[in-house]
């Protein structure tokens, strides 16, 4: 749940600064799909990439201020 007001500008303009999760769940697909071509390394790669997706939104802050910018956790 977001908070009603941004910490740095008081503004009550706040939306989600994750990922949007079908986009996460369109590079898992693409892995497992590359999975089944039987190709080791692109495999590898597309895995790898999908890790890196799901840890980028794991380390971004929770909310964002759609007026000033400033992003912070919830």
């Amino acid at each position: 749940m977001h908070p009603c007001t941004c910490p740095r500008c008081q503004s009550p303009h706040i939306t989600s600064n994750r990922l949007d999760p079908v986009h996460i769940e369109r590079t898992m697909q693409a892995a497992q799909a590359v999975q089944t071509l039987g190709m080791k390394r692109l495999s590898i790669l597309a895995g790898l990439g999908a890790v890196v997706v799901r840890a980028v939104d794991a380390l971004r802050k929770d909310s964002r201020c759609m007026d000033c910018g400033y992003v912070f956790d919830a």
